[in-house]
């Protein structure tokens, strides 16, 4: 059973209670309450992002998709917006997913990140520098769903509904390894199903998914999100193991090439960015970052400085 916070909680208590223990957990509306945005519904919404039509937008197909991949195609958000409040049946559900909406319109002020979620060194450094971010906008019409995925470099997450709601089945850690093969959903294995945490959440409400916490997510109406993916001194172990274990893997690909190519680590690291989002080299950069700023903490840079000696000492950037 997922844990459900119903009351407003310090920093330190969501740390002691979820963060340090890697669990996931439901906050109640009291998460978005001094949102902009709280409280509107779908045609608030729309209205609200007017200006927002000529943008052009990824829209994913919801029926083509495989563990891992999905077909997309490109529309403006005022096509999308048309297809969303048609009232009709749907051959194909298509989704708004991953919309770097902050930094298209940064000057709209729908919310703000919750101080529970503010110690966050992935956005922090992107926003410095000035580099696309992990902040994103989705907006999905009922029964369009993400297929079984862990996050990206197996980052936390967390996720409020501006309005609808979804069904969500979590997968504890380790319970993606009792399957050999992954599905792309989930309701078609019986091992995973009986492991699965099941959640319905609605309007105002904000979802905590650890890392490595495998998720499935269902829009039961037409619903509209604000997602942030993240990592801190909480969970950068794991992050880094994944990063070396993906990295491992891609060696492992293409070790038949070793002897023919110059530079084999520079290929393999290239190789581990086009597949995992990120590589050494910029991970490298976040923990020097996080290391130079005065917003941390002592136990955060601590962290922040044994990553970086173990990438030394590994010799990974």
């Amino acid at each position: 059973m997922l844990s459900r916070v119903e009351y407003e909680i310090t920093h330190l208590e969501f740390k002691n209670s979820f963060l340090r223990v890697n669990r996931a957990c439901l906050l109640g509306e009291w998460s978005t309450k001094q949102w902009n945005c709280h409280g509107w519904d779908s045609h608030r919404f729309a209205s609200q992002l007017e200006r927002c039509k000529g943008k052009q937008v990824k829209v994913v197909e919801c029926s083509s998709s495989e563990y891992g991949s999905s077909k997309c195609r490109c529309l403006t958000f005022g096509e999308f917006l048309a297809y969303a409040f048609e009232e009709t049946n749907r051959d194909n559900l298509l989704y708004l997913k991953d919309w770097h909406f902050f930094q298209d319109f940064p000057d709209i002020d729908l919310y703000s990140t919750l101080e529970l979620f503010k110690c966050d060194w992935l956005n922090d450094y992107l926003l410095f520098n000035g580099e696309e971010d992990y902040r994103f906008l989705y907006f999905g019409v009922k029964d369009s769903w993400t297929p079984l995925h862990a996050d990206v470099f197996r980052s936390h997450s967390w996720s409020a509904n501006i309005f609808g709601s979804k069904l969500w089945y979590l997968l504890p850690p380790g319970s993606e390894k009792l399957v050999t093969d992954l599905p792309a959903d989930i309701r078609n294995s019986e091992i995973l199903m009986a492991k699965a945490i099941k959640v319905v959440q609605r309007a105002g409400e904000t979802i905590f998914v650890p890392s490595n916490w495998f998720h499935q997510v269902h829009n039961l109406e037409l619903t509209a999100s604000i997602n942030h993916n993240w990592f801190n001194g909480s969970n950068i172990d794991l992050v880094f193991d994944f990063l070396v274990e993906e990295l491992n893997c891609v060696k492992k690909e293409i070790e038949q090439l070793e002897q023919e190519m110059d530079n084999f680590q520079d290929h393999c690291f290239f190789l581990l960015k086009v597949n995992s989002g990120m590589n050494f080299s910029q991970l490298n950069r976040i923990l020097q970052f996080v290391l130079t700023s005065d917003k941390y903490d002592a136990d955060e840079t601590g962290k922040a400085e044994r990553i970086l000696y173990e990438i030394e000492r590994l010799n990974l950037k």
